[in-house]
């Protein structure tokens, strides 16, 4: 289910305040990106490492999870003749 549009966008101020620092690690993929975060680089933790995401206009109002994949891809093994 979507959140709830009375309660608002989920971005802590906290996060907001920490913006100004040269290195931006994000553990909680939870947060909506606002305007203000546009043309910023920040290092998503996607369980292993971190992961370096330049937000674009095109992310506003996503989840910055969205964008950093947890899980490896699958692909079948080729077959040696």
């Amino acid at each position: 289910m979507s959140r709830a549009k009375w309660k608002g966008l989920d971005v802590s101020n906290l996060f907001l305040s920490n913006l100004n620092k040269q290195t931006n690690t994000r553990l909680s993929r939870n947060i909506t990106l606002v305007p203000t975060l546009c043309n910023s680089f920040f290092y998503i933790h996607n369980g292993q490492s971190y992961v370096k995401v330049k937000m674009t206009r095109d992310m506003i109002n996503h989840k910055m999870g969205c964008f950093v994949a947890t899980r490896k891809t699958f692909g079948f093994k080729k077959k040696k003749k």
